[in-house]
């Protein structure tokens, strides 16, 4: 389970000590397990402390257990519907503006006339920036339903809200509608890079709807692993247990190889072995579009975002021969040379790092390299590792010759062993700038010799995607990057309720709840009247979900209730810790300004 930066180093080693303890005395029983309590909206499960606990499931997607294993998996069609017009409806994008961003000065940086300058420079590389979407099939626990909530004490990552859990999915397919719908030239990514964490708990479910999700993503997507993509909640091995009981929908990933799987292109059934994991069946196929996953086409300059679904015939590349640059496995398959179509059912044969050099929007060049710093298959925890043959290997493609690296990884740099001795050297002659996640905050820190960029966990509280642009400042040279927020329109979030009826003042922006003092006591009837009418969302059923035109932007919007929830009330008080990062303190960390030029 990822770290929050707040925590201290020994209370995490205390934390550490307490879990391991009970993962002893449990080791001779099932690892994870289905538990489920009955809850409403207005009647939560109510623990001996007062902590209250939601639980759902959606009903679209609800396991039969009278279906055989291949009628089980039409978990897709469900995410499909979230994209229907008609059902899910469309959710646009939200992106701070350029005025808005604050520029960070590192010591002896030159001076910069204007923040407008360094936004309005020529345009070189633009990306979407996700990380730590973190699904979760609500049911998962680890050893027993009270065991989680009593580790939940000491590892806040076992409980979450239950609307944050069950609608986690939605809030990660709003995301992704609303990088579909940017069709502002100033604005359009060329792909999107996800530094890690697709998956929770680390149930083929959850990996199963992350997939789903991502296939309906207009721009390619660059994906570095991360330690929930690697381990069981994060930490454990598939070798030590897990509950064969609960059927094979609960078969856990736990291991890089088979969550790679769920990038290939050939959909297989359920079951126990390696060759067994289920597949979506909505794979955009082996005909990639150059839209899909071609990385050459410079999308940052084109006037519209494509509105369909993949296809061989739809925006291939004006001239013959110059997109060369494909993947079919988010970025994995381009690690030494890059395989035909036919070999895009072996994604998981990678090593789960790799690296690219792409044309820039200015006839540059930029680098892009993804690492993998999750631990191997015969150890667990959730730091990071990185092995010598990784590093030779990134040593080399360091000589690479481009005009600006970007370098994304799960783990943050300094905590990465050995790494910043091979960065330091070529990021001081070289712009360089490294985006990595877990911390489920931003922060954007410098780092000697450059600047990295931390993003939050698309599940927790604010829940906000980035959109990071690299532009060049003709007159000086200079290389500057450029971050700022990007979410999707929800009506919750455009426009805050008036809620002086709950002693709250006025229409308050969602980012300032957590200063209020006894919020909780004023606002919790208020997310109980909404939570009963996620319930009613959560209860809908295919294929017309009651006539509900509107699927994507509900469903979402109570993901982000949850979630909302569990920032501004649950303390986190036990071993010391702290609640996450307060919304503004969020702010001023993703909307920023910063020069990579040394």
């Amino acid at each position: 389970m990822s770290e929050r930066v707040h925590r201290g180093r020994s209370s995490a080693r205390l934390a550490g000590y307490l879990l391991a303890a009970v993962v002893f005395i449990g080791s001779c029983y099932s690892w994870i397990g289905r538990y489920t309590r009955t809850t409403t909206g207005k009647t939560p499960y109510v623990d001996s402390q007062g902590r209250r606990f939601w639980y759902l499931d959606i009903a679209a997607r609800s396991i039969d257990p009278d279906k055989t294993d291949q009628e089980q998996y039409v978990r897709e069609q469900y995410v499909a519907d979230l994209f229907d017009p008609n059902k899910g409806g469309r959710v646009d994008a939200f992106v701070e503006s350029k005025g808005k961003l604050q520029m960070l000065r590192r010591p002896g940086q030159p001076p910069v006339a204007s923040p407008n300058e360094a936004t309005g420079g020529v345009l070189v590389f633009r990306a979407g920036f996700v990380s730590d979407v973190h699904i979760r099939e609500p049911s998962v626990k680890l050893f027993s339903q009270n065991t989680s909530e009593t580790l939940d004490n000491v590892i806040d990552s076992f409980e979450r809200n239950g609307y944050q859990e069950a609608f986690q999915s939605a809030v990660f397919a709003a995301t992704v509608s609303a990088f579909n719908q940017l069709d502002n030239p100033d604005q359009k990514p060329r792909l999107v890079i996800n530094t890690g964490d697709a998956t929770d708990a680390g149930t083929v479910e959850e990996a199963y709807d992350f997939a789903s999700v991502i296939h309906h993503l207009w721009y390619p997507m660059l994906y570095a692993l991360g330690n929930h993509d690697d381990a069981i909640f994060g930490n454990y091995q598939l070798s030590l247990n897990y509950t064969k009981s609960a059927g094979p929908t609960f078969y856990p990933t736990a291991q890089r190889v088979r969550f790679m799987k769920f990038f290939n292109s050939t959909r297989v059934g359920a079951g126990f072995s390696d060759a067994l994991v289920p597949l979506p069946s909505d794979f955009p196929g082996l005909s990639l579009s150059a839209r899909w996953g071609a990385l050459d086409i410079i999308r940052e300059n084109e006037a519209v975002a494509e509105s369909a679904l993949p296809s061989v015939n739809q925006n291939t590349c004006a001239t013959p021969g110059v997109c060369k640059q494909v993947t079919g496995c988010a970025g994995f398959d381009l690690y030494g040379t890059t395989p035909g179509p036919t070999q895009w059912d072996r994604c998981d044969k990678y090593p789960g790092y790799y690296s690219v050099v792409l044309p820039a929007a200015n006839g540059e060049k930029v680098q892009l390299i993804a690492l993998n710093s999750t631990h191997g298959d015969d150890t667990w925890g959730e730091n990071a590792a990185f092995d010598s043959t990784q590093a030779k290997w990134l040593f080399d493609q360091l000589k690479v010759p481009s005009a600006v690296t970007i370098l994304f990884m799960h783990h943050p740099s300094a905590s990465v062993p050995g790494l910043m001795g091979i960065l330091d050297p070529v990021a001081s002659l070289h712009p360089l700038v490294v985006l990595s996640g877990h911390t489920h905050s931003h922060a954007t820190e410098w780092r000697g010799h450059f600047w990295e960029v931390n993003t939050g966990s698309l599940e927790e509280f604010p829940q906000w995607a980035r959109l990071i642009e690299i532009r060049k400042d003709l007159r000086n040279g200079r290389y500057y990057l450029n971050a700022r927020v990007l979410r999707p329109h929800l009506p919750l979030r455009d426009v805050p309720p008036d809620l002086t009826a709950f002693g709250m003042p006025g229409a308050m922006p969602l980012d300032e709840w957590d200063q209020v003092v006894d919020a909780k006591k004023k606002l919790e009837p208020w997310f109980e009247q909404r939570f009963a009418e996620c319930d009613v969302i959560a209860a809908l059923k295919p294929p017309d979900y009651g006539g509900r035109t509107t699927l994507l932007q509900d469903s979402a919007q109570c993901g982000y209730l949850g979630a909302l929830y569990d920032h501004v009330f649950v303390p986190y008080a036990t071993l010391g810790k702290a609640s996450s990062q307060r919304g503004v303190d969020a702010s001023a960390q993703a909307d920023v300004i910063l020069d990579i030029s040394q």
